[in-house]
């Protein structure tokens, strides 16, 4: 809430001309005052190069990207088949709404896999919603996170589905 009410006192300021902002050169998003705005945002169309100072480089994102490199993957096994559709919904949402709190969070990559699927992501903070939101949704689920120290830290999940009990049991008694 703390983020949201700094983002609308933000807003307010638009008004104030000789901004000091950032656009990134690729994907068109803003940084002003420590936020980053989506290129689409009620924030771009107040800004105005000839009045605002505007800084041209690439965004965190956008480099992250061009790098081939990721924050953090989701990988979710053992999904039901009648359960994919609905855990692609708790996806799409959890994106969304951590998009839309910061364009610079961002779903990379999303593939099939063997035993199920595998998602990369800008940020740590958008793996940690989708599992929360998937954790939520689905009681039959269970997620473990693991760090990698390094370079470039790195967050893997594991998510699978298991209905406890309920493939153990004997279907002929």
């Amino acid at each position: 809430m703390h983020s949201i009410k700094k983002r609308y006192v933000q807003i307010k300021e638009l008004q104030n001309k000789g901004k000091q902002l950032t656009l990134c050169t690729h994907c068109g998003d803003i940084h002003y005052k420590g936020f980053w705005y989506a290129s689409d945002s009620q924030f771009a169309l107040s800004i105005n190069e000839k009045e605002d100072s505007v800084q041209h480089q690439m965004c965190p994102a956008c480099r992250m990207i061009r790098k081939g490199g990721c924050a953090g993957e989701l990988r979710i096994t053992d999904v039901p088949e009648n359960l994919i559709s609905s855990v692609f919904l708790v996806i799409q949402r959890a994106a969304e709404q951590d998009y839309a709190e910061n364009p610079q969070h961002r779903i990379l990559n999303f593939t099939a896999a063997d035993d199920g699927y595998n998602l990369t992501a800008t940020s740590v903070k958008m793996i940690r919603r989708i599992r929360r939101s998937i954790l939520d949704v689905f009681d039959a689920s269970e997620a473990q996170s693991v760090y990698k120290k390094g370079r470039h830290s790195l967050q893997i999940t594991d998510i699978s589905f298991s209905l406890p009990g309920y493939f153990n049991k004997s279907v002929t008694k």
